[in-house]
This record gives structure tokens, sequence and C-alpha cells, in this order.
């Protein structure tokens, strides 16, 4: 893998471009956004207690960053950083890549071969940059509509 992926020039803000509105966000019950306070929290600091009303970080496992930020750099040389915010995507092209990506690595394939970086890397990419498209209103949301697949997954769910 080439040294020079992690050598990208910055990037301005698109012209024209406007902060998304916040985002309603809400949390898996098993996985709090905001973890509760220890009780009897060591350090007594009060910086801790502002802290804790903050989504946690922490719940992101650091080690995926670096294949997906080596990812991010690959698609910046090709195209030029954060591309999509000044153009737009359409949300089956990066669906669609995503999905190569992850079917490769399910048959035993590491690496891409063009860029040499991680399947799984590529994939998260291609849906951070579904996902910060949308954001940023950049998506062309191409999907054909609410399907049935939650419903027949369900469905099709064994009971215990």
């Amino acid at each position: 893998m080439s040294d020079d992926l992690t050598q990208v020039p910055p990037q301005q803000p698109a012209v024209g471009w406007v902060p998304p509105a916040p985002l309603e966000v809400t949390a898996a019950p098993e996985a709090p956004l905001f973890p509760a306070p220890a009780s009897g929290y060591p350090d007594g600091n009060p910086k801790t207690a502002i802290g804790l009303t903050k989504p946690s970080m922490s719940n992101v496992p650091s080690t995926a960053l670096l294949p997906m930020m080596l990812a991010f750099a690959d698609g910046a040389k090709k195209y030029g950083r954060l591309n999509w915010r000044e153009k737009g995507v359409t949300a089956s092209v990066y669906y669609d890549a995503a999905q190569r990506h992850i079917m490769a690595w399910w048959d035993g394939e590491d690496e891409a071969e063009d860029s040499r970086v991680d399947h799984l890397g590529h994939a998260m990419a291609c849906l951070a940059i579904i996902y910060d498209a949308r954001q940023h209103g950049k998506l062309n949301d191409d999907r054909v509509g609410i399907g049935a697949f939650s419903i027949l997954a369900k469905a099709m769910t064994k009971k215990n």
C-alpha cells in the first residue's frame, strides 16, 4: 500500500454549502448515545458532568476508522477530497459499490485489487458518503420506495 494515501490536500467548503439542520438522533438501549454517569464518578471534575451529556464517541471502534480513512484517501486521490459535497452523488451507485466490497470480502478477498485497501474500509466509506451526502442535501436518493425486506426478514426470523 502506498504511503502517499494519507497525504491529501485540505478541502475548502463547497461554494454555497449550508450546514445541515441538527439531526434528531435516538439510541438503542443497549448502546446509549448519552451514557449514564457512573455512580460516585471518581474524578470529581465538573467537566465530567458536562461531558457525559454529549454523544459518546467511545462506542465507535477506532480500529474501523483506519481502513475507512485509507479508502477515503484513495478516493481523494482519484476524485478529489469530499467531492460528493460539491457534485452530489446517487445513492444506488454507492450502495452497489458497498455491496460489491462486502461481497468480495465475504468471498475471502481482503483487499481491493486496485487500491490494496481493505474491502470493509471501502464499504464503510461508501455508506459514510451516502449518509454525509444526505445530511448536506447532495444525495440523489434513487431508492425504489419502501419495500418489504424488513417485514419479510422479521417473518423469517426464528422465534425462541
